[in-house]
């Protein structure tokens, strides 16, 4: 049995990052992992690194996955001895860019070689795939688990833009050596395509939601029984169909929208009708987004008032962005009803200075007994945003996300080194030798102490963080109501706040080979810099009364046409009428 010493730690580190930035995450379909066997796991690719860390965290009896890594990780002496020692496997070259391989005849990656330089790849493309099949065949063998990201690369895009077919290739490749050179009909694998979806990936204490797919089961007889085929050209149709197969499934797990305008309009939807994104279900929340992305599609209805509700509902989720307000904590403080007679602008210069000030009393006093695991995690909480500020490139939300929950977990680790050093100040202050007779049973008893204390806190802070978490932001977003509706508060002209209704579209990662729907997006060429958000409050609230009243007349047009889409909704328990 194998130790896996280096992975069981990366695993842990994986489970308190998950557990530490995110407040909840969701898994679905762990029953379609085998307990043991041959098996690719096939995942979306939208979050960097984290991916990564919610594959291991969720893994199925806690499989060990052997996950495809970029050959240049392996170069750093550091990062690679922990890619080594942890199993991760080599990709010298892309998989992806040459054509699927014949029968192989003498070992798992020969069929590699020989298809990279038939097709007119060097040879050092062909030793990089040949390299790359033989290792996870071998692993596979052995009855492991790899892991791939089809998608070849990690992106923020309004839909899964591409799936390529590198993990079919593996399975066909590993299925063709083990029936034709080891002579084995027990080489059949499955592939189980899974979907990670974040809420908001980027944003603290949001959510995950992981589905692991229906096992896609891949034999020699699958292949073999393509009738009126060439082996050659059964295998290339076998590799189209299994790519096409695991696509499917990652589509039907994930959120697609046509484009960034059609995605925004339904995520603010979404928070208009709930209240709140925290408000859906995580096993509703796929189905509910995809339910909004088709009802706000402009290619999927007729008429004006999908059009009209979509330039409503980005305009409004523009201006929250550049104001910095979360639409539920705007609507804790100031709620409107998805009603006619309540959809008008609230800019009265109500005396919402007094309310700020008696809520800054109230979460102070209730913010007391989160005081102690509030100043043990301080250093993650500056550590973070700061690195994500400073390494992450501009509109990369997932490095952004990476960046800062890396940032705060090593803030963390700052913390529990530093409660450390001041428990061993204080064993030598306390004088524990009196109690303790040698310095290595000190230095026992002074780790347990700080084991025990760091799970304390670290539950206590879990336990209130919640909470506390959404009475800052409600006390920073009462702030900002009463500076923005206070008289003399400078809001923005119509002609400034042009530059400010259309919200900024994400870097396209260079990486995707296909068309990206970002491209077509009517974006400023340049993001403008934020105003301060008192110039931008009045016309905020004038937009979100705006939205309301547009997606209320959507919503009321496809009712009188008795659209599913609007009865899916309401069986969700949205309240329409």
């Amino acid at each position: 049995m194998e130790l896996k010493l280096v992975y069981r730690i990366l695993r842990k580190i994986s489970d308190w990052t998950l557990a530490g930035f995110y407040s909840e995450v969701y898994v679905e379909g762990q029953e379609n992992v085998m307990k043991d066997g041959p098996l690719i796991v096939a995942a979306s690719h939208h979050n960097e690194i984290i991916d990564i860390a919610t594959l291991a965290a969720t893994m199925t009896y806690r499989r060990h996955l052997y996950f495809w890594a970029k050959s240049t990780m392996f170069t750093n002496p550091l990062l690679g001895a922990i890619l080594s020692s942890s199993g991760a496997i080599p990709v010298r070259r892309n998989p992806n860019n040459a054509l699927p391989p014949p029968i192989p005849t003498s070992a798992p990656g020969a069929s590699g070689a020989t298809n990279a330089k038939s097709g007119g790849g060097t040879d050092a493309a062909a030793q990089g795939q040949s390299a790359l099949f033989h290792d996870s065949s071998k692993a596979l063998e052995q009855g492991r688990v790899i892991g791939v990201f089809p998608e070849g690369t990690s992106y923020t895009e309004p839909s899964i833009v591409q799936v390529m077919p590198g993990a079919a290739r593996a399975a066909v490749e590993f299925v063709c050596w083990n029936d034709s050179v080891q002579h084995s009909r027990g080489g059949d694998l499955a592939i189980v395509p899974v979907g990670i979806v974040y809420t908001d990936k980027s944003r603290y204490q949001s959510r995950v939601c992981v589905r692991y797919g229906a096992p896609i089961h891949v034999s020699a007889s699958t292949i073999h029984d393509l009738p009126g085929r060439d082996q050659e050209r059964a295998i290339r149709e076998t590799v189209k169909q299994i790519t096409a197969q695991i696509e499917q499934q990652l589509v039907s797990m994930t959120i697609n929208a046509p484009d960034w305008k059609t995605l925004r309009a339904a995520q603010m939807a979404r928070g208009i009708l709930w209240g709140g994104d925290e408000n859906i279900a995580l096993k509703d929340w796929v189905g509910v987004s995809q339910t909004l992305v088709n009802l706000l599609s402009t290619s999927q209805n007729t008429g004006d008032s999908a059009s009209a509700a979509q330039a409503a509902l980005t305009k409004y989720y523009s201006l929250l962005h550049y104001s910095g307000i979360n639409h539920s904590t705007l609507h804790s403080l100031i709620p409107l009803a998805l009603q006619p007679d309540s959809c008008t602008p609230l800019i009265s210069s109500t005396p919402v200075l007094p309310s700020f000030v008696l809520a800054f009393l109230v979460s102070a006093v209730k913010a007391i007994p989160f005081l102690p695991p509030l100043l043990f995690h301080l250093p993650g909480y500056v550590s973070g945003p700061l690195l994500a500020r400073c390494f992450a490139p501009p509109n990369e939300e997932e490095a952004r996300a990476q960046f800062k929950a890396v940032g705060g977990g090593f803030g963390l680790g700052v913390s529990i080194a530093g409660f450390f050093g001041a428990a061993k100040v204080l064993e030598k202050h306390a004088n524990l030798g009196a109690l303790v007779d040698t310095s290595l049973r000190r230095t026992a008893v002074t780790l347990g102490l700080v084991y025990i204390s760091t799970y304390i806190l670290l539950k206590w802070h879990a336990l209130l963080v919640g909470g506390n978490y959404t009475r800052i932001k409600r006390l920073w977003t009462l702030y900002k109501l009463s500076v923005g509706l206070r008289p003399g508060s400078d809001p923005l002209s119509v002609e400034e706040l042009d530059a400010y209704t259309r919200p900024p579209t994400p870097a396209v990662n260079p990486y995707i080979k296909k068309p990206s729907p970002s491209a077509a997006d009517s974006a400023p060429e340049t993001v403008p810099t934020p105003p301060p958000s008192r110039r931008l409050i009045r016309h905020l609230l004038g937009a979100r009364a705006d939205a309301y009243a547009a997606l209320r007349a959507l919503v009321d047009e496809r009712r009188k046409h008795n659209d599913a889409r609007v009865e899916y909704l309401e069986k969700m328990g949205v309240r329409l009428a």
